[in-house]
């Protein structure tokens, strides 16, 4: 198996360690639980929305789009990972009274690392579109955004 092929293969499973990040790494059970819902409830519910409003374009490798598995638009894979890197960005740059910038620094490399090789897998293996890839990146980076600024309000209120 050659580098690209192990990458390949690799960014598959990267967004499981996405939630692990959260609660292990930042010992944030919330932004976890979000991690966690966005996989499995929301994205799907997302993908399932806009393919009922007929906006939905089917995977590169799909036939049949009334196939569930063919809604590519967004990805997942790629939402899961801008939501960390989104939430990750701010507390490194705009809000460093939680978490110290040199704890933060080696996760937001690693997460920066791995959002990179997961959109490129996608799209290498033809599992998503450059549309579908960039709108995963665009609805998750609104949702690390939403989940920004609520936490910061629940902070504020307490």
């Amino acid at each position: 198996m050659d580098f690209v092929s192990a990458l390949g293969t690799i960014g598959e499973y990267l967004p499981l360690l996405i939630p692990l990040i959260a609660y292990f790494g930042l010992h944030n059970k919330h932004l976890a639980l979000l991690l966690a819902l966005d996989s499995l409830i929301i994205n799907p519910v997302l993908k399932k929305s806009i393919g009922l409003l007929g906006l939905q374009s089917k995977r590169p490798h799909c036939q049949n789009l009334n196939t569930y598995g063919c809604f590519g638009m967004p990805s997942g894979h790629t939402e899961i990972h801008w939501i960390l890197l989104t939430y990750l960005i701010y507390e490194y740059f705009f809000d460093s009274n939680k978490y110290s910038k040199a704890k933060l620094f080696p996760i937001l490399t690693l997460v920066i690392i791995m959002t990179v090789v997961v959109m490129w897998q996608r799209l290498y293996t033809g599992m998503h579109s450059v549309i579908q890839v960039f709108a995963g990146a665009l609805v998750g980076i609104l949702i690390g955004f939403f989940f920004v600024r609520t936490t910061r309000i629940n902070r504020f209120m307490t």
